[in-house]
């Protein structure tokens, strides 16, 4: 909106106006002595003279209020016209009040040629209500003018703010979601991991050792990326790797894995624990549902511009092949892709070809250390 002046503003601004009239003042007196030496003007004059300009200067901020209280849109300029074209009649005569005074203020209040005040305000009316008009419209074009200006670099800001503050949001939303999913995660995760402690101490307790350490080491890679959002694939690869060790101990030879990885995709980006919870669902609903033994395969992939993940069981898969929402971990996990990726992100899961479960992860194909930290 057009900012409104303080009066401490306006006197300063008068103030300014009346040094830089007399200022320009001092300039054309000065070069009409050396135009006309024989014949030098009266400083007076000049100052008379440039009032026309700056008595305009004066009434600058009476207009720039007006302008604010009455605003000018795309959409009510047709219904402010009216308004205006009354304001700068009223302008118009402001200004020849205020001209008519400097100019009875030269003669000392008694100018030969008019025999009253308001004669000298009808005349200067008169012949300059065209130019004054004008010179209305000009002023409040130039506000005008500024007042987009303002309203479009504040907008321009408060557009960048609202950016920063929805990146923050969306920040702070995957935060949540990753601490919901390790809160979901670990406490399933360590009872059965405990369950499997206590029955092993009673039938082979070196195997319940190997497992306590394996479930430390599992604690702690899960505390030292507990702040990360994306990983390097690697990273997640050893994560799941230390995971599986552990339910290896669980499952014995029931449990085997298979990792098909390219090399160059394990530099890419990917959401911390984003391959866990499918892992845990291929062998809660794949492996633990069969007696034979069960396999676990896990692949990686560059496809043009986009990274391919696929995890795959040959348990029974989905019944009658209808797909399914896989449950708590595989909703966490669409809700991360999303709000991580937006629309750029595909989760597929489908039966396989022979037998089992396939879940597919497709996201961008990132490998810089600065992608979204949203």
């Amino acid at each position: 909106m057009i900012r409104k002046l303080k009066w401490r503003q306006i006197i300063s601004y008068i103030g300014i106006t009346i040094l830089i009239a007399l200022f320009f003042s001092v300039l054309v007196y000065f070069s009409q002595i050396q135009l006309r030496p024989e014949k030098p003007p009266s400083l007076g004059i000049s100052f008379l003279w440039q009032s026309i300009i700056y008595d305009w200067a004066i009434l600058i901020p009476a207009i720039n209020w007006f302008a604010a209280r009455f605003r000018i849109e795309c959409d009510n300029w047709l219904r402010r016209l009216p308004i205006h074209l009354a304001a700068a009649l009223f302008f118009v005569l402001a200004h020849v009040v205020l001209y008519t005074f400097s100019f009875y203020l030269y003669h000392n209040f008694s100018p030969p040629q008019y025999s009253h005040y308001l004669d000298a305000m009808q005349t200067f009316f008169f012949s300059n209500w065209l130019v004054s008009t004008s010179m209305y419209f000009l002023i409040l074009s130039f506000l005008t003018a500024r007042d987009y200006s303002r309203r479009f670099q504040a907008e321009q800001l408060e557009n960048a703010e609202l950016k920063v503050k929805n990146a923050e949001l969306n920040s702070a939303l995957a935060a949540s979601q990753l601490s919901a999913l390790k809160m979901q995660l670990h406490p399933h995760f360590l009872f059965n991991t405990l369950n499997s402690i206590s029955t092993l101490l009673h039938k082979d307790t070196r195997a319940a050792d190997e497992m306590v350490a394996r479930l430390g080491d599992f604690l702690r890679l899960t505390l030292e990326n507990s702040g990360e959002q994306v990983v390097t694939l690697a990273e997640e690869m050893n994560f799941i790797d230390r995971y599986l060790e552990i339910e290896s101990i669980r499952f014995g030879d029931r449990l085997r894995l298979e990792r098909q990885v390219e090399p160059e995709t394990l530099q890419a980006r990917v959401p911390n624990l984003i391959l866990q919870p499918i892992v845990e669902n291929a062998i809660k609903h794949g492996i633990s549902r069969q007696i034979r033994p069960g396999k676990i395969s896990i692949r990686a992939q560059r496809v043009g511009e986009k990274l391919q993940l696929e995890v795959e069981d040959d348990g029974p898969g989905l019944q009658n092949g209808k797909s399914g929402n896989g449950g708590i971990g595989l909703a966490n996990t669409r809700s991360r892709l999303f709000n991580l990726y937006g629309d750029n992100q595909q989760i597929e899961i489908a039966n396989g070809a022979i037998q089992g479960l396939i879940v597919k992860l497709e996201i961008p194909f990132e490998t810089n250390k600065e992608i979204i930290q949203q």
